[in-house]
């Protein structure tokens, strides 16, 4: 996904962040970045006139990772014991 970040150069701190927003604006100093589904920018680093974010994974995505592992546990206890129960993942 496309991030239109707004910046102070010397602080590195962000003013600003549009999310799908896939052109900077040219009165002010920013930087379209490009970030993963499911990850959210929490910073970024500048070294001259490279700015790399900084990212972290969202809740909603550690959720989604935490009830497949569930899910996937729950599928193997099932086989293994040969009682048959169903996991749905709503």
């Amino acid at each position: 996904m496309k991030v239109s970040v707004i910046y102070n150069h010397e602080t590195a701190a962000i003013l600003a962040i549009q999310y799908g927003q896939e052109t900077a604006a040219d009165d002010v100093r920013n930087v379209v970045v490009e970030i993963d589904e499911g990850e959210q920018l929490t910073g970024i680093t500048i070294d001259g006139d490279t700015v790399t974010p900084i990212t972290e994974e969202t809740q909603a995505s550690a959720l989604t990772k935490e009830i497949q592992a569930l899910t996937a546990q729950v599928e193997y206890l099932s086989m293994m014991s040969g009682i048959e129960t169903e996991a749905v993942d709503e």
